[in-house]
């Protein structure tokens, strides 16, 4: 009642995390936060963006784990901003950016986002890759790829190549093709409640069957890395049934991939392959991150 959370999901997090932390988790869900910007370097730097959001008189700061993200420190109408307009910024949380940065694209490299829209983080990739490389950004739904194809344009960025497909299903053209592989796997979405308050309206059985959905894909993408490859499984949701266990579950089946730590500074550090990223703990989005290399 005091948090406006539905019982079910108080229920869970109390299970998951004990009562201190669950009703930590459920105030900082809470708070209103502001706009994180990932700045575009093929276009201009941090540093550029900082001055140009300074002169606009907007209080903003650099991120706290990302060397490319610029944090926000006030509400502001931000579609009227030429550095959005233009394509130097797009808005993407810093744990997103952190997923893209543990996934360690290099110049070059063949990449595969099986799940890609809106296409932040296919957008994230490319710039990572100094737009050398390519970009293969899969999606289930086909209406929504147009809108990867214009942020790409806008970004300054041709790598990028759409296809319409669902990550459940193998495509044989991508057998052991590429270099990295992201799964940001359709989720509950409950690390992102405090910008989506409409997903505390979720029914606990909707949930209950994404686990399943979540491995397939998992499981799929895992055919298309190379021996040595990296394999990134991600979500923007707090519950160990969709996350933990589905990236031990993958490793207890998959025995030719092996855990791959990282470490994003501050003290965050994955323990196997795997972290958590908590609103009230490190002041992004609820965020799984897990690692796997290819033997």
């Amino acid at each position: 009642v005091a948090y406006s959370f539905p019982v079910w999901l108080v229920d869970m997090w109390v299970n998951d995390y004990g009562f201190e932390r669950c009703e930590s988790i459920l105030s900082a869900l809470c708070r209103p936060t502001n706009l994180t910007f990932r700045v575009n370097t093929l276009k201009t730097s941090v540093q550029n963006v900082l001055n140009y959001l300074s002169q606009k008189g907007i209080q903003a700061d650099n991120g706290i784990y990302s060397n490319e993200a610029v944090r926000l420190l006030q509400s502001c109408p931000v579609s009227s901003l030429d550095i959005l307009k233009h394509g130097e910024v797009f808005v993407q949380d810093e744990a997103s950016q952190l997923c893209v940065k543990v996934l360690d694209v290099q110049p070059g490299d063949i990449v595969i986002d099986t799940c890609c829209c809106p296409g932040g983080k296919s957008f994230s990739i490319a710039v990572n890759m100094c737009n050398r490389g390519k970009v293969y950004s899969f999606d289930l739904h086909g209406n929504k790829l147009s809108l990867v194809r214009k942020g790409a344009e806008k970004l300054g960025i041709d790598i990028i190549e759409t296809r319409e497909h669902d990550g459940r299903e193998w495509c044989r053209d991508f057998e052991y093709y590429a270099d990295r592989v992201l799964v940001d796997a359709p989720c509950s979405g409950l690390g992102v409640i405090s910008k989506k308050p409409d997903l505390k309206y979720k029914e606990k059985t909707a949930i209950e069957k994404l686990p399943d959905i979540q491995y397939r894909i998992l499981d799929n993408a895992s055919k298309y890395v190379k021996k040595e490859g990296v394999l990134v499984y991600s979500t923007c949701t707090l519950n160990i049934r969709e996350n933990e266990q589905v990236a031990e579950k993958f490793l207890s089946i998959h025995k030719e991939f092996e855990p791959f730590d990282f470490d994003l500074g501050k003290g965050s550090k994955s323990q196997k392959g795997i972290l958590t990223l908590y609103p009230d703990v490190n002041n992004t989005d609820g965020f799984f991150i897990s690692r796997f290399r290819k033997k």
